[in-house]
């Protein structure tokens, strides 16, 4: 099992909700969210894009993916229960390859986010350390 965690996404007037995996491993400069092209297209940025850079990210096993990335074009909220996260703005990274949305380290990091057992899936908000585990 892994980290997910519930989200609100919103970009322009539009919004999706749904479970983002939390991944340390998606290591990045700035607050990442990798969204998959069919929610990108639900939040209207995608296929016609804008403003966008096109970046190289390295994958599993050494291959390299070209993505779209879109700065600052979207916020991102956790849902979980009893409370939510404030809403972070980060980059938008459409990912043609992906089925769900990830959260990278930094924008984890943002939305106070810690995961106590990756394992097992159990996590809470910084705030919340040694108070309560959320799964």
């Amino acid at each position: 099992m892994a980290v997910r965690v519930k989200a609100r996404v919103r970009s322009g007037g539009n919004e999706i909700i749904g479970y983002a995996l939390v991944n340390s491993g998606y290591e990045t400069d700035s607050p990442e969210l990798l969204v998959p092209s069919e929610m990108a297209e639900a939040l209207g940025v995608y296929p016609n894009v804008k403003e966008a850079v096109v970046e190289r990210y390295r994958a599993v096993g050494g291959s390299e993916v070209r993505m779209l990335r879109l700065r600052e074009a979207g916020e991102v909220e956790v849902l979980a229960e009893g409370r939510s996260s404030q809403p972070v703005r980060c980059d938008l990274v459409v990912s043609e390859g992906e089925d769900e949305l990830i959260i990278s380290d930094k924008l984890a990091s943002k939305l106070g986010i810690v995961i106590i057992d990756p394992g097992e899936g159990v996590w809470c908000f910084r705030d919340e350390l040694g108070k309560r585990e959320r799964r």
